[in-house]
């Protein structure tokens, strides 16, 4: 790995600057001790030490003399690895007490003049050399496990600033390092509530069934019920393959996503006819192994083995589609069906008195729809949140790279923080503020608050939500005699949720009036998969709001559009000037309330939380007619 080395740096190589120890044997000759040892499965993938499952073994004392682990010394990772993993991993020993050594499947580096380098400093450099790919060139095969050249490893080139250069770059990869560890951490489980939201969506519908649902086995609904078939014996024998019959696999299942839209083998003439080709549609569930009750559909005709079974829908009974949702919700139950042998396996027994809901096809249909629209929301997600990550570990190869180079300033912003507002990626604006509409209607219909639930409390719901949020939906409110308001597109949102079937609007003898439509429930599922992780704070918030009269949601809401104004402009902040700010400098018609549910309004914010951060758009005046 060639870097360009800043002027006033050294270079050298590891083998001039460190001494090197092979890993511990156990030993046979007494005295022993029982020592921690340090192996392989105690590397992270951050160069870190994971000390959860370090073992402990009793040693030939004097074996271990010779290689205990001292505070500051680098363990390499010399032999094990694989394909996705090269060998040549190294972690940082941080303990400073205790008895612990390091396998013979490791080597230690240590420092031999601590006044000259830095070993945070040579560790990051490591690091380094091995996320780049530097020390992939350095590996040899044999008998399977990947060793390291340990002769090249040496001759890697050190780039050596002086020691305070070395420290002060290691103080700002640290920092740097720990924002983008809270990022991806974030991302993660950011990551695990998309697919945790699904999730449950599926265990709404098949665990709170509707009227007219029957309990049916498999086989009830279906034309076909049985296991592939491959009579021959070796399976995998060449004679069978390479043909135009699609071959499917446990694996080709268990890495579908719904759908089997791919394949890694096919049947000749020979193979076919000691098989079967099943028909596109067929839902598949692999029975046998790590991959046991994982499901997907065909989405073209394929033979696969016995060790999965096919399942050809009635019609008439069920939809393909429903089957697999139906299969996937059920996974975990009958994974644990299968436990108990030496290898996990469920067979067509299992299947033979288990039932399961189905409602009437139409229905099923109807549910299908739903779910996928679901998940093409919960994977726009996944790929987000996994883009996200990746680019996180770019980053921290770009930091690395910068830092010996001598490129790295006094200062580094390792990930840009996002304030308020933001936009939701995975749907519109539009879209959005429609579902959060639909979410308090149906709110304040389960709460039986309908009749509070107007044009002005709606509005007020929507801008708390934005600011609380903190997302963007495209609003520029302004200081209305309501109370903060963006009339003319809370309007378009209503005419594309009307044309959607989401809600309906109407003018009523005390102003417009919502009424919940056919595909009330859509929107809402698509706006909580959009939000997940705020989904929480969306019904902590709305349910604050839903007791609440018009007045009351008009006033709370500009209290605090008033009170995040004066903090956007850094002003004096008290409950007077919020008062001043929110009655006499708001609009001519909130001298109409008295000050005092002003005053109360502020007590209660404060005693429920809701209390503005001076972020997102400032309300500004209404322009004048």
């Amino acid at each position: 790995m060639m870097i360009d080395v800043k002027e006033g740096w050294e270079v050298k190589k590891l083998g001039e600057i460190c001494e090197f120890g092979n890993g511990l044997w156990t030993g046979k000759k007494p005295p022993f001790q029982k020592v921690g040892v340090i192996r392989n499965t105690n590397f992270t993938k951050d160069g870190k030490l994971d000390d959860t499952d370090i073992v402990y073994l009793e040693v030939e004392k004097s074996q271990f003399l010779k290689r205990k682990l001292r505070y500051g010394d680098i363990i390499l990772e010399k032999s094990g690895g694989g394909p996705k993993q090269p060998v040549g991993r190294v972690i940082f020993f941080d303990k400073e007490q205790g008895d612990f050594s390091f396998s013979n499947f490791t080597s230690i580096i240590r420092i031999v003049n601590s006044e000259k380098v830095d070993f945070s400093y040579l560790h990051r450099f490591l690091f380094f050399s091995y996320i780049s790919g530097a020390t992939e060139k350095m590996q040899s095969h044999s008998t399977g496990i990947r060793n390291l050249k340990f002769d090249d490893y040496k001759d890697i080139n050190i780039p050596l600033p002086p020691l305070p250069e070395q420290q002060r770059i290691v103080s700002i990869l640290d920092e740097a390092f720990a924002a983008i560890a809270q990022a991806k951490a974030n991302a993660k489980k950011n990551l695990k509530n998309a697919k945790e939201l699904f999730e449950s969506y599926l265990q709404g519908v098949f665990e709170g069934k509707g009227e007219g649902w029957e309990e049916k086995t498999l086989k009830e609904i279906s034309l076909e019920f049985a296991r592939g078939k491959s009579k021959h014996r070796p399976r995998g024998d060449a004679s069978l393959l390479d043909g135009e019959y699609p071959l499917i696999q446990t694996g080709d299942v268990s890495n579908s996503d719904h759908w089997i839209n791919s394949h890694s083998q096919t049947y000749n003439e020979k193979g076919l006819a000691q098989s079967k080709l099943w028909p596109k549609g067929t839902v598949c569930i692999a029975i046998v192994g790590s991959n046991v009750a994982e499901t997907a559909i065909l989405n073209f005709e394929a033979c696969f083995p016995d060790s999965v079974i096919g399942i050809v829908v009635n019609p008439k009974k069920a939809n393909n589609e429903y089957v697999d949702y139906l299969l996937q919700f059920f996974k975990a139950y009958l994974k644990e069906k299968g436990k108990g042998t030496a290898r996990d396996n469920i067979n067509l027994a299992t299947f033979e008195f288990q039932k399961f809901p189905f409602p009437n096809v139409e229905t099923q249909i109807q549910i299908v729809s739903r779910f996928n629209l679901l998940s093409t929301e919960t994977q726009k997600l996944e790929s987000i949140y996994k883009k996200k990550i990746a680019d996180l570990e770019e980053l921290k190869k770009s930091l690395l790279e910068k830092a010996f180079k001598g490129e790295l300033g006094t200062q580094v912003t390792a990930v840009k923080v996002i304030e308020h507002p933001a936009k939701i990626a995975t749907i519109s604006a539009k879209e959005l503020q429609a579902g959060i509409v639909a979410f308090a209607l149906q709110r304040h219909l389960e709460q039986n608050k309908a009749n509070t639930f107007k044009h002005v409390k709606a509005e007020k719901i929507v801008h708390l939500v934005e600011q609380v949020l903190n997302i963007d939906l495209d609003r520029n409110p302004v200081k209305d005699a309501a109370g903060p308001n963006d009339f003319p597109h809370a309007k378009r949102v209503e005419f594309r949720a009307q044309k959607a079937g989401y809600f309906y609007v109407k003018k009523g003898d005390n102003g417009y009036e919502y009424t919940a439509g056919s595909e009330i429930q859509s929107v809402i599922s698509k706006t909580e998969i959009a939000l997940h992780a705020k989904v929480d704070k969306l019904t902590w918030l709305v349910d604050l709001l839903v007791p609440m009269n018009t007045q009351q949601a008009e006033i709370v809401a500009t209290v605090y559009a008033a009170w995040n104004n004066l903090l956007l402009d850094k002003k004096f902040v008290d409950d007077e000037a919020i008062v001043t700010e929110a009655r006499e400098n708001w609009h001519p018609d909130k001298l109409k309330i008295e000050r005092s549910k002003f005053f109360n309004a502020i007590t209660w914010m404060k005693s429920n939380g809701l209390i503005p951060k001076g972020t997102g758009k400032r309300v500004l005046a209404k322009p004048a007619k």
